[in-house]
């Protein structure tokens, strides 16, 4: 793992302490990792929405299913 440090005004430093504390977490970081992961599985649920609402996808499916029967 690497270590990053990056030179924040007070003010967003305490914000960002303070969203850390408020959500439960033990630190900053686990916030980001946090953030991170719940952003990651919105976007594979709208991968899964746009799928499942392709019409030309499902059509094609079933074209194929019944050829094979």
């Amino acid at each position: 793992m690497t270590s990053m440090n990056i030179s924040l005004p007070e003010n967003l430093k305490e914000f960002v302490v303070a969203q850390a504390a408020t959500g439960g977490y033990s630190t900053p970081s686990e916030l980001i990792r946090d953030d991170q992961k719940k952003k990651l599985e919105q976007r594979l649920s709208l991968l899964l929405l746009e799928r499942l609402a392709d019409t030309a996808y499902w059509n094609a499916k079933r074209q194929a299913l019944a050829a094979e029967s």
